[in-house]
């Protein structure tokens, strides 16, 4: 026992909703970042997995959900932990729900991570679910690839989508450390209103990433919350 409040796993359960409302607008709260999200800290050990109280929830995270939430920004890359990790129901895999995503624990064994580095064994023992596919196919939405890719040094071409990141997204979205954060681009920059307000959005895999024209400032879009609300019930 660490002292973190466990989930109650046999009230965890699945439920299916209406999509929202429109296609076109989001009434989820963002949190602002910065131009770029922070580079990631390594400790210099193999880091902290006690838990952590997270400021503002009664939430913890620990283990290779903490050295995650240490080494990539915590907050202002994930938002705030929606619950603790729990087995999912129906596989009984380790998740845990953010605002901004929903990271996953692999199943590895120790020795696979001997010789690998600090930041590789994070990423491969957590990996983030494609809710920004959920979230486009439950609106029912589709968007069409570019005839015409840019081609250049900043920008990133996915024939697996068939989209693209470009210029301000592609600095933010390799920061962020790109595929594994966000998996591929499943539209180009479009504009949505998000709480009333025109924002420049692009949907991937794994989350949505937003612009504030007027202030260039970046936004993760909490696609993680929607998740929360449509995927499962929570009793702490």
């Amino acid at each position: 026992m660490d002292g973190s409040p466990k989930p109650v796993i046999e009230q965890v359960q699945l439920r299916t909703v209406a999509a929202l409302p429109s296609a076109t607008s989001s009434e989820f709260p963002l949190r602002t970042l910065a131009a770029l999200p922070p580079r990631p800290q390594v400790p210099r050990d193999d880091g902290d997995i006690s838990p952590l109280l997270v400021e503002g929830t009664p939430y913890y995270v620990k283990g290779w959900f903490r050295r995650v939430w240490d080494t990539f920004g915590g907050r202002s890359n994930f938002g705030l932990p929606l619950g603790n990790a729990y087995p999912r129901a129906e596989d009984n895999v380790v998740v845990q729900y953010f605002e901004g995503g929903v990271m996953e624990l692999q199943t590895r064994s120790a020795s696979v991570n001997e010789g690998r580095s600090y930041l590789d064994q994070i990423r491969e023992s957590i990996l983030f679910t494609d809710i920004g596919r959920s979230f486009v196919e439950a609106e029912g939405r589709t968007f069409d690839p570019p005839a015409n890719p840019p081609q250049g040094a900043n920008s990133r071409y996915f024939p697996e989508t068939g989209h693209y990141v470009q210029g301000a997204f592609y600095d933010f979205y390799r920061q962020a450390q790109d595929e594994w954060r966000f998996g591929a681009p499943l539209s180009e920059e479009i504009t949505e209103a998000i709480n009333g307000v025109p924002m420049t959005v692009q949907y991937f895999e794994q989350g949505r990433i937003e612009r504030d024209p007027a202030t260039g400032t970046f936004r993760v879009g909490q696609l993680g919350s929607w998740a929360w609300n449509v995927q499962c019930t929570y009793q702490r």
